[in-house]
């Protein structure tokens, strides 16, 4: 993330060069010593993990910046906070931006939601920043893992003079505040404004207490763009791809209480977008599952065939591989959460792009499950759905998918 293109390091370089020293290396600067025995060293780095909070073991920081805060665990924060002092003749003191998580640590304590550090500055019934209160700064000090709180560092000395309080403030900010970006950038709050509810609320309001529910992530009414069968029958699709999100009837412990679906779609691509052609689901023990998988390739004859590589995936690549008929077979490993990958799919449902056959018996089904999206007890129609269209509009089959990317951009955005 920090050497991504317009990453903290590109806009170092702008704000750097010419005052100080860069080694991209280790992703350094070092500026002029202005009368100070040792160089002032400014340095990116990272805590992928918890335990490289341990790397700092030592360090004498008198300034660290966290960059999206609710990217990082709550021992990481406290264990830095420790390495937050200096005898260089400046003030320690942190820093840290953060865009709305529901489930971060800042907003949530041990006494639930809205107890966690910033809790006071955000509306418990509504999520919202409370304006009144921004910016304004409290004191606090940590014994043993529990914040006491005061509103000055003199209340909290009286009750303990061997305190040492710390003063803390959240300042809320909307894009409406950085007219710099607004003015460089004047499409970018139309970009997200067209993000799904959640996002949207997270992103441009500053909601905290939004969480993904059923109907906030797909609408209903984004399933009712259909296409007629005489229609359907004189389209001409650019692609077409088979996508399965597999899954075994019993599981390894023979139970076969509510196991997942096996769901397979057959998707046509077009300039314009994505059609569902068709939609098989059912619980399949494994043998019955490579059966049906191998004869609706032979039916369909998809220019790929997409399968996610574990579990029983994995088994089906294998042995479809071995079946004696080339199949143009594509080994999915997913990247993020199911709602992450769903999330990437919904621009193109908002935008029109995704069109169903007229009369389908398995639409209303197929249209239940993904509105109930992530409350229902199976999301494996969200899967394979996702699964098929992100490959395809990050450039699978040759980077065709650019084509359906420009126009999401053309018809959706602007």
């Amino acid at each position: 993330m920090i050497r991504a293109g317009g990453g903290l390091w590109d806009e170092s370089l702008k704000l750097y060069t010419g005052r100080a020293e860069p080694k991209g290396s280790s992703l350094e600067w070092t500026f002029p010593c202005m009368g100070a025995k040792t160089p002032n060293r400014l340095k990116f780095a990272h805590l992928e993990y918890e335990k490289n909070a341990q790397d700092y073991q030592g360090a004498q920081l008198c300034l660290i910046m966290f960059d999206e805060l609710t990217h990082f665990t709550e021992k990481q924060f406290w264990y830095l906070t420790s390495r937050n002092r200096s005898v260089c003749g400046v003030d320690p003191y942190i820093r840290g931006t953060c865009n709305p998580d529901p489930d971060s640590w800042l907003i949530v304590g041990d006494d639930g939601w809205g107890s966690g550090i910033m809790g006071w500055w955000i509306d418990q019934k509504t999520g919202y920043p409370i304006p009144k209160r921004s910016g304004v700064i409290r004191w606090f000090v940590r014994v043993n893992n529990k914040i006491i709180w005061g509103d000055s560092a003199e209340e909290l000395k009286a009750k303990d003079p061997e305190l040492i309080p710390k003063s803390f403030t959240f300042i809320s900010a909307k894009l409406s505040d950085n007219p710099l970006l607004m003015e460089a950038d004047p499409g970018y709050r139309s970009k997200l404004l067209a993000l799904p509810e959640v996002e949207k609320e997270r992103l441009l309001n500053g909601n905290w207490k939004i969480r993904p529910a059923g109907g906030n992530v797909f609408k209903r009414e984004w399933f009712r763009h259909l296409i007629s069968e005489p229609i359907l029958q004189q389209m001409q699709f650019t692609y077409k791809i088979g996508s399965w999100d597999t899954a075994f009837a019993v599981d390894k412990e023979g139970k076969t209480n509510d196991p997942d679906y096996s769901v397979y779609g057959l998707w046509g691509v077009t300039p314009k977008g994505f059609v569902l052609l068709d939609r098989f689901k059912e619980k399949l023990e494994y043998p019955d599952l490579l059966q049906t998988a191998y004869n609706t390739y032979l039916r369909d004859r998809p220019n790929a065939l997409l399968i996610e590589n574990k579990a029983s995936g994995q088994s089906l690549i294998q042995s479809l591989r071995s079946c004696g008929t080339p199949i143009p077979l594509v080994e999915i490993n997913p990247v993020g959460t199911k709602l992450d990958r769903a999330y990437q799919t919904v621009p193109f449902f908002a935008a029109g792009m995704v069109y169903f056959p007229e009369g389908a018996y398995w639409l209303h089904d197929y249209t239940e499950e993904m509105v109930s999206f992530p409350d229902a007890a199976h999301d494996d129609s969200v899967d394979m759905t996702s699964q098929g269209i992100i490959w395809y509009s990050q450039g699978g089959m040759s980077g065709g998918g650019k084509q359906v990317m420009r126009a999401i951009e053309d018809d959706y955005y602007i």
